[in-house]
């Protein structure tokens, strides 16, 4: 797993994540040094773990949600 407080640490090109729980700062691509758009409190998850993470942030995905099924007009 992704070692948080380590600035500058490459990750490769194609990078995952969720997002977590007090997760300081944000992801930033290599070569441009720009903010991924939306890693801000995201976890790099690089490899599958052996047991599921503990310090999802599920409030933010409930969120999200909600955005997009308004956007959709399944609710108001």
């Amino acid at each position: 797993m992704y070692e948080q407080g380590v600035p500058g640490l490459y990750l490769g090109k194609a990078i995952r994540w969720y997002y977590g729980k007090d997760v300081p700062g944000e992801i930033v691509y290599a070569k441009s040094g720009n903010r991924v758009p939306k890693s801000e409190g995201a976890q790099p998850l690089m490899d599958l773990p052996e047991s599921f993470p503990t310090d999802i942030d599920y409030e933010w995905y409930e969120r999200e949600t909600l955005k997009i099924m308004r956007v959709m007009g399944c609710i108001t």
